[in-house]
């Protein structure tokens, strides 16, 4: 009850599916060497993203962190899914990106709270000065969906707090 509840969404089927304590961790560490590579590839070329994998599999924090439950790999993984999600938001300005933004957002805020806001702060900045050349109809439209993504992870949040404390905050 002293943690966040974020890291437990990510790790809930590992009790669900009966399967090794190790698994989902695992799996979280190569999806995000694997965001590694797309972001890195999409931003300068395949070389590139294919040495910052590499280099992410020679750390040796990422290798022991990726067989434990701990809130760093999953926070990786919400960090990269986050500014891959923007870079495909930049790209086409779809209300489906911008929904995605706001529910990685939400997930990361509920992780790592402090380690949420470097991802999330410059994104936000980012985001804000590209919605100043649109229709305010297309910005509300945006920030709605980024909200509505967002949401739930702060309501559970919420709950979780009121639970634990006694206190919304």
């Amino acid at each position: 009850s002293i943690y966040f509840p974020g890291t437990a969404l990510m790790f809930a089927p590992t009790i669900w599916l009966h399967s090794p304590t190790w698994l989902l961790p695992a799996i979280a560490s190569g999806a995000a060497v694997g965001l590694m590579y797309r972001i890195i590839t999409e931003l300068v070329d395949g070389a590139a993203g294919a040495l910052a994998a590499l280099l992410m599999i020679s750390l040796t924090w990422l290798r022991t962190l990726s067989i434990m439950m701990m809130s760093q790999v999953p926070m990786l993984l919400l960090g990269l899914l986050l500014v891959w999600a923007w870079l495909k938001w930049r790209r086409n300005n779809s209300w489906g990106w911008a929904l995605l933004i706001g529910i990685v957002a939400g997930w990361a805020a509920i992780t790592r709270p402090v380690d949420a806001i470097a991802y999330v702060a410059p994104i936000g900045v980012a985001v804000l000065l590209a919605l100043r050349e649109w229709p305010l109809k297309r910005w509300v439209a945006t920030f709605a969906a980024i909200c509505a993504g967002a949401a739930p992870f702060l309501a559970l949040q919420i709950v979780f707090d009121i639970g634990v404390t006694g206190h919304a905050l």
